[in-house]
């Protein structure tokens, strides 16, 4: 029935999005692992950078839905 193809269609863009936010938060994680062998000790000789690297990642994170929206 319509309905159901409906129903099939919608749950497959559900999919295809999870998917799609899984890869994006893996290449983000290896971008960020890199960033930081390069950076090496620059987190810890300079706070204010390792706040911007995380700051940047929970923006990044909460641009694809991973965090609940407020009501």
């Amino acid at each position: 029935s319509r309905g159901r193809m409906l129903c099939d269609q919608a749950t497959l863009a559900e999919r295809r999005a999870d998917a799609l936010r899984v890869r994006s938060i893996a290449e983000f994680a290896r971008a960020l692992d890199q960033l930081r062998s390069v950076s090496g000790d620059l987190g810890a000789a300079h706070p204010g950078v390792q706040r911007r690297f995380e700051s940047v990642g929970i923006v990044f994170l909460a641009r694809l839905g991973i965090f609940p929206s407020k009501p």
